[in-house]
């Protein structure tokens, strides 16, 4: 038995929250392999991030305590919803990227309590006191991953799964913590699903084709993730719309096409790249044909949430189909 726990796919994105190398390469070899995938077009915006004059996190709870956010104007953009900057994060995440530029600001905030309760912050704030604190979303959860069913498996014969690479729990978009009681919960039940089936159960799968392997050279493929991430920040991202996700196709297809023709001076970054282009493929897909706007995926141009898409899109061996719930 094998137990994929390799996490989402943040780092298709240019501005994320966990570690680059998070690129779908447990999605991408399951998928692979013949597992199905789902909801992949959710991809969650965390909206409190710092990026500047350095980076961190905020800490919500400041904004019951006189923080606020406001744009390059001075305004409280915010105002308009009852919960203001504790709106739901995909809300917030979108308003934020609205805007041309967004500061946080703390001036309202009772510095005792700002020390307390985030001394990090408080910290920075002393340090940057003369400088804007500029604040950004990031991609921050990927909803959608293999299907497993209450323990684990994949429909792959002894192949399990469980945290963020899979999909189906959250849903069309997270609640905060969640994913927590995810992995404890279903990491164990994963884990002891795959151990009784390695007593229980004898197989073997020796007969996958190998793909054909590129002439090794000297190029380093940066440039093509560089340029996935920003295709996937600026069409894939916060706000769709059918025009910008055809393109993102046109561009994957054409960044797939310049990597077939690259001389990887390491044969790993080709087959990572290799897979990041085809994750963020199913992506697009996804979010093309999801012709609404519902959780963490919203469409600028489908902006309501309809019924007859109350399911979730299903990838396997390269055919696609909706599952109604």
């Amino acid at each position: 038995t094998v137990v994929l726990a390799t996490g989402g796919a943040l780092g298709l994105y240019t501005h994320h929250s966990g570690p680059a190398e998070l690129t779908g390469d447990g999605l991408a070899l399951a998928y692979q392999l013949g597992a199905a995938l789902r909801d992949m077009e959710f991809v969650q915006f965390y909206p409190y991030r710092i990026y500047s004059p350095m980076t961190s996190d905020i800490f919500p709870d400041i904004f019951n305590h006189g923080a606020k956010f406001v744009n390059h104007l001075g305004q409280r953009f915010m105002e308009k919803y009852p919960k203001k900057e504790l709106e739901n994060r995909d809300v917030l995440a979108r308003e934020i990227y609205a805007q041309k530029e967004v500061r946080l600001d703390l001036s309202l905030v009772d510095l005792d309590f700002l020390d307390k309760e985030a001394p990090s912050l408080a910290r920075l704030y002393e340090k940057f006191s003369q400088e804007p604190f500029l604040v950004r979303p990031v991609t921050h959860f990927t909803m959608g991953g293999l299907c497993v069913d209450s323990f684990g498996q994949t429909c792959v014969p002894g192949l399990l799964a469980a945290g963020e690479v899979t999909g189906g729990l959250h849903g069309a978009n997270r609640l905060a913590g969640h994913a927590l009681s995810e992995t404890v919960v279903f990491g164990r039940r994963c884990g002891l699903k795959a151990a009784q089936t390695a007593l229980d159960v004898s197989f073997c799968h020796s007969n996958m084709p190998l793909p054909p392997l590129p002439e090794s050279g000297r190029d380093e493929l940066k440039d093509i993730i560089s340029n996935l991430r920003a295709l996937m920040w600026s069409k894939v991202g916060l706000i769709r719309d059918e025009n910008g996700l055809n393109e993102a196709l046109l561009s994957i297809d054409s960044l797939g096409r310049e990597l077939a023709a690259r001389k990887p001076a390491h044969l790993r970054a080709f087959k990572k790249v290799s897979r990041a282009l085809a994750m963020a493929r199913l992506i697009v897909k996804a979010a093309l044909n999801r012709q609404e706007s519902r959780g963490a995926h919203y469409r600028s141009d489908f902006p309501e949430t309809r019924e007859e898409f109350h399911g979730s899109f299903v990838f396997q061996r390269s055919n696609m189909t909706f599952q109604p719930v």
